[in-house]
């Protein structure tokens, strides 16, 4: 659902956590950041849906780990996380260095 998509804008636009402060920092520095929806639900029931995108994106999550990410969905449950605290420290220059 948009919605998802919406609350990554809105929190980049109002960067309160490290993720999103990260976010501005490159915006601000001229470089590209988007966020693109990378599948949609089938469901149209709303708590089927929750379920769907949570499961897809924990997937995504898992399989790319990426480094603003504190949270990394298990496997078993996407509710339940494996904590990931690099990424509260992670800088954007290890970040851009990591790309290359």
């Amino acid at each position: 659902m948009l919605w998802r998509l919406a609350e990554h804008y809105f929190a980049f636009r109002q960067p309160k956590s490290h993720k999103y402060q990260i976010l501005a920092e490159a915006k601000q520095k001229g470089h590209a950041v988007q966020f693109d929806v990378v599948c949609y639900a089938t469901s149209s029931k709303l708590s089927d849906v929750v379920e769907e995108i949570g499961e897809a994106e924990g997937r995504y999550i898992r399989q790319y780990l990426p480094a603003l990410n504190t949270q990394i969905p298990k496997e078993s449950n996407w509710r339940k996380y494996d904590y990931n605290s690099h990424a509260l420290t992670v800088t954007l220059e290890e970040i851009l260095a990591s790309a290359e």
